[in-house]
Protein backbone atom coordinates (compact mmCIF):
# COMPACT_ATOMS: atom_id res chain seq x y z
CA UNK A 1 0.00 0.00 0.00
CA UNK A 2 2.82 2.30 0.84
CA UNK A 3 3.36 5.59 2.95
CA UNK A 4 1.50 7.88 0.63
CA UNK A 5 -2.09 5.55 0.73
CA UNK A 6 -1.36 4.98 4.62
CA UNK A 7 -1.77 8.69 4.95
CA UNK A 8 -4.18 9.87 2.41
CA UNK A 9 -6.58 6.98 4.24
CA UNK A 10 -5.82 8.94 7.83
CA UNK A 11 -6.41 12.11 5.91
CA UNK A 12 -9.77 11.27 4.32
CA UNK A 13 -11.02 9.49 7.76
CA UNK A 14 -10.58 12.78 9.89
CA UNK A 15 -12.57 14.55 7.18
CA UNK A 16 -15.13 12.50 7.48
CA UNK A 17 -15.15 12.61 11.43
CA UNK A 18 -15.10 16.23 10.87
CA UNK A 19 -17.99 15.97 9.03
CA UNK A 20 -19.89 13.82 11.21
CA UNK A 21 -18.76 16.39 14.12
CA UNK A 22 -20.20 19.24 12.13
CA UNK A 23 -23.53 17.45 11.41
CA UNK A 24 -24.48 17.06 15.24
CA UNK A 25 -26.71 19.25 17.38
CA UNK A 26 -24.85 18.63 20.68
CA UNK A 27 -22.85 21.94 21.75
CA UNK A 28 -24.70 24.14 19.93
CA UNK A 29 -24.78 26.47 23.06
CA UNK A 30 -22.29 27.01 25.72
CA UNK A 31 -22.79 25.03 29.26
CA UNK A 32 -23.77 27.03 32.14
CA UNK A 33 -20.41 27.13 34.30
CA UNK A 34 -21.10 27.90 37.93
CA UNK A 35 -17.77 27.60 39.20
CA UNK A 36 -14.29 28.35 36.93
CA UNK A 37 -10.60 28.77 37.57
CA UNK A 38 -8.78 26.20 39.48
CA UNK A 39 -11.57 25.93 41.72
CA UNK A 40 -13.04 24.17 38.94
CA UNK A 41 -10.23 22.35 38.14
CA UNK A 42 -10.87 20.92 42.31
CA UNK A 43 -14.55 20.01 41.44
CA UNK A 44 -13.21 17.92 38.96
CA UNK A 45 -10.59 16.05 41.16
CA UNK A 46 -12.59 15.84 44.38
CA UNK A 47 -16.09 14.66 42.32
CA UNK A 48 -13.47 11.45 41.82
CA UNK A 49 -11.82 11.28 45.16
CA UNK A 50 -15.64 11.52 46.51
CA UNK A 51 -15.98 7.61 44.72
CA UNK A 52 -13.80 4.63 46.24
CA UNK A 53 -14.84 3.30 42.22
CA UNK A 54 -13.44 6.51 40.38
CA UNK A 55 -10.60 6.93 42.91
CA UNK A 56 -9.76 2.86 41.94
CA UNK A 57 -9.74 4.16 38.71
CA UNK A 58 -8.00 6.73 38.62
CA UNK A 59 -5.13 4.17 39.64
CA UNK A 60 -6.09 2.16 37.72
CA UNK A 61 -5.42 5.11 35.00
CA UNK A 62 -1.89 5.87 35.64
CA UNK A 63 -1.28 1.88 35.30
CA UNK A 64 -2.58 1.64 32.24
CA UNK A 65 -1.09 4.38 30.23
CA UNK A 66 2.39 2.70 31.71
CA UNK A 67 1.91 -0.63 30.25
CA UNK A 68 -0.29 0.67 26.77
CA UNK A 69 3.01 3.47 26.63
CA UNK A 70 5.70 0.43 26.69
CA UNK A 71 3.19 -1.88 24.62
CA UNK A 72 3.46 0.89 22.11
CA UNK A 73 7.07 1.92 22.41
CA UNK A 74 8.24 -1.54 22.20
CA UNK A 75 6.20 -3.07 19.10
CA UNK A 76 8.64 -2.08 16.78
CA UNK A 77 11.38 -3.35 18.61
CA UNK A 78 8.71 -6.73 19.21
CA UNK A 79 8.20 -6.66 15.69
CA UNK A 80 11.99 -6.48 14.34
CA UNK A 81 14.12 -8.18 16.64
CA UNK A 82 11.93 -10.98 18.65
CA UNK A 83 9.12 -11.76 16.14
CA UNK A 84 11.87 -11.06 12.91
CA UNK A 85 8.61 -9.65 10.73
CA UNK A 86 10.18 -6.57 9.73
CA UNK A 87 8.38 -3.42 8.82
CA UNK A 88 5.14 -5.01 6.84
CA UNK A 89 4.90 -7.14 9.94
CA UNK A 90 5.02 -4.11 12.23
CA UNK A 91 1.91 -2.77 10.00
CA UNK A 92 -0.15 -6.33 10.26
CA UNK A 93 1.02 -6.18 13.98
CA UNK A 94 -0.83 -2.21 14.58
CA UNK A 95 -3.46 -3.38 12.05
CA UNK A 96 -4.50 -6.63 14.31
CA UNK A 97 -4.93 -3.84 17.24
CA UNK A 98 -7.11 -1.97 15.13
CA UNK A 99 -9.10 -5.18 13.99
CA UNK A 100 -9.84 -6.00 17.53
CA UNK A 101 -10.67 -2.45 18.68
CA UNK A 102 -13.00 -2.15 16.24
CA UNK A 103 -14.69 -5.45 16.94
CA UNK A 104 -14.81 -4.86 20.95
CA UNK A 105 -17.75 -2.77 20.98
CA UNK A 106 -19.37 -4.90 18.42
CA UNK A 107 -19.54 -8.19 19.71
CA UNK A 108 -20.03 -7.24 23.54
CA UNK A 109 -21.41 -3.62 23.85
CA UNK A 110 -24.47 -4.73 25.08
CA UNK A 111 -22.62 -6.88 27.84
CA UNK A 112 -21.36 -3.90 28.75
CA UNK A 113 -22.82 -2.07 31.36
CA UNK A 114 -21.60 1.24 33.44
CA UNK A 115 -19.81 0.38 37.03
CA UNK A 116 -19.41 -3.02 36.22
CA UNK A 117 -16.24 -3.85 37.71
CA UNK A 118 -15.87 -6.87 35.16
CA UNK A 119 -15.11 -4.69 32.44
CA UNK A 120 -14.02 -1.66 34.15
CA UNK A 121 -11.06 -3.64 35.69
CA UNK A 122 -10.92 -6.99 33.51
CA UNK A 123 -9.19 -5.54 29.88
CA UNK A 124 -6.39 -4.52 32.00
CA UNK A 125 -6.07 -8.03 33.15
CA UNK A 126 -6.25 -9.43 29.35
CA UNK A 127 -3.86 -6.32 28.42
CA UNK A 128 -1.50 -7.86 31.04
CA UNK A 129 -2.03 -10.92 29.48
CA UNK A 130 -1.28 -9.87 26.03
CA UNK A 131 1.82 -8.16 27.18
CA UNK A 132 3.25 -11.82 28.91
CA UNK A 133 2.08 -13.68 25.70
CA UNK A 134 4.32 -10.86 23.78
CA UNK A 135 7.03 -11.92 25.68
CA UNK A 136 7.20 -15.47 26.32
CA UNK A 137 6.02 -16.60 22.38
CA UNK A 138 8.14 -15.73 19.62
CA UNK A 139 5.18 -16.39 16.97
CA UNK A 140 3.87 -13.77 14.79
CA UNK A 141 0.25 -15.26 14.42
CA UNK A 142 0.41 -15.99 18.23
CA UNK A 143 1.16 -12.17 18.66
CA UNK A 144 -1.20 -11.27 16.00
CA UNK A 145 -3.91 -13.47 17.60
CA UNK A 146 -2.80 -11.34 21.15
CA UNK A 147 -3.32 -7.62 19.93
CA UNK A 148 -6.49 -8.61 18.51
CA UNK A 149 -7.52 -9.46 21.99
CA UNK A 150 -5.18 -6.20 23.12
CA UNK A 151 -7.61 -3.76 20.60
CA UNK A 152 -10.48 -5.95 22.11
CA UNK A 153 -9.98 -4.88 25.46
CA UNK A 154 -9.05 -1.69 25.18
CA UNK A 155 -11.92 -0.98 22.97
CA UNK A 156 -14.75 -2.58 25.40
CA UNK A 157 -12.92 -1.40 28.57
CA UNK A 158 -13.12 2.24 27.05
CA UNK A 159 -16.72 2.05 26.40
CA UNK A 160 -17.24 0.78 30.30
CA UNK A 161 -15.29 3.48 31.38
CA UNK A 162 -16.49 6.46 29.57
CA UNK A 163 -20.06 5.51 30.36
CA UNK A 164 -18.87 4.22 33.60
CA UNK A 165 -17.46 8.44 34.56
CA UNK A 166 -20.69 9.69 32.93
CA UNK A 167 -23.19 7.67 34.86
CA UNK A 168 -21.23 8.23 38.36
CA UNK A 169 -19.63 12.12 37.91
CA UNK A 170 -22.24 15.02 38.09
CA UNK A 171 -23.06 16.85 35.04
CA UNK A 172 -21.51 20.01 36.81
CA UNK A 173 -17.75 18.20 36.75
CA UNK A 174 -17.83 15.79 34.24
CA UNK A 175 -15.69 17.80 31.78
CA UNK A 176 -13.27 18.49 34.49
CA UNK A 177 -13.35 14.70 36.10
CA UNK A 178 -12.52 13.58 32.33
CA UNK A 179 -10.05 16.15 32.11
CA UNK A 180 -8.59 14.74 35.44
CA UNK A 181 -8.14 11.15 33.63
CA UNK A 182 -6.85 12.81 30.95
CA UNK A 183 -3.98 13.92 32.52
CA UNK A 184 -3.17 11.13 34.84
CA UNK A 185 -3.28 9.28 31.78
CA UNK A 186 -0.66 11.37 29.55
CA UNK A 187 1.45 12.44 32.68
CA UNK A 188 1.63 8.67 33.09
CA UNK A 189 2.87 8.51 29.04
CA UNK A 190 6.04 10.54 29.69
Amino acid sequence: MGVKAAFAINAVTFVLSALVLIGLQAGRTPADIAVRGWDGVLAGVQAVRADPLLKRLAVVQVLASMSAGATGGLLVVLAERWLGVGAGGFGSLLAAIGIGAALGPLLFRRFIRAGDKRWLFGPFAVRGGVDLTLAAVGNPLVAGAALVAYGISTSTGMVAYQSTLQTLVPSTTRGRAFAFYDVLWNSARL
